[in-house]
């Protein structure tokens, strides 16, 4: 078994980050099965691998995704993105307090299998932006640590796998019709204007962080 870790986001000059790992293994001829339990997702995520995706399902490889809509952080254009490409996805969802908050990548293939679980949301930002840190866990067919780790993987996610879990539906374009009826999926201008929102009003006072700090400690 072999380990790395990926740090991104505090070194600028760093070419390091989760999203170049996901596409060096969507890239590579050792996997032939790719499945992602993720958080939040959004269009720019999206597209910055989907050549990659479909690459990797055009020579033969399986794609599922397992996908959270919570804190309404993934966008309707990222669900409407795979639907429009075909690309097997599933939406876990709780209407209540309890938030699906996943970031697990899952590459397996003949020989080797490869795991990279970290903080790293389907997201631009998540991928290759933000301060994030991930861990990439490689190992051989035949290792028994690996395939333990690997099966506690699945099993944690079997009931959601086998869509046993009644929190977890087959994405469609009824069912994201429903989400974004119901304001649990919303499009991303609308996001936006809500992080702006929110900017806006903590620029408006720029001391607020240092003194919120200095309270603390005093």
């Amino acid at each position: 078994m072999r380990l790395k870790y990926i740090g991104q986001g505090l070194d600028p000059d760093s070419d390091i980050c989760s999203g170049y790992s996901i596409i060096e293994s969507l890239e590579s001829e050792n996997y032939n099965s790719f499945n992602a339990f993720v958080a939040f997702v959004s269009a720019s995520g999206i597209n910055n691998i989907i050549e990659q995706l479909l690459t990797f399902r055009d020579n033969g490889g399986e794609l599922k995704l397992y996908l959270g809509v919570d804190l309404n952080a993934t966008s309707k254009e990222a669900l409407e993105q795979l639907i429009k490409y075909n690309i097997e996805s599933y939406i876990v969802y709780s209407p209540n307090n309890i938030i699906y908050h996943p970031k697990i990548y899952v590459f397996e293939g003949e020989l080797e299998k490869r795991a990279i679980v970290g903080s790293s949301n389907l997201t631009e930002s998540g991928l290759f932006q933000n301060i994030e840190a991930s861990v990439c866990v490689d190992f051989e067919f035949n290792d028994e640590n690996g395939k333990e780790f690997l099966a506690d993987i699945y099993d944690h996610f079997n009931a959601i796998i086998n869509r046993e879990h009644p929190s977890c539906q087959r994405l469609t374009q009824d069912l994201l019709n429903i989400l974004v009826e119901s304001n649990v999926v919303l499009p991303e201008k609308v996001n936006r204007a809500k992080r702006n929102k929110i900017n806006v009003s903590i620029r408006s006072r720029p001391y607020f962080f240092a003194s919120f700090l200095a309270s603390l400690i005093c």
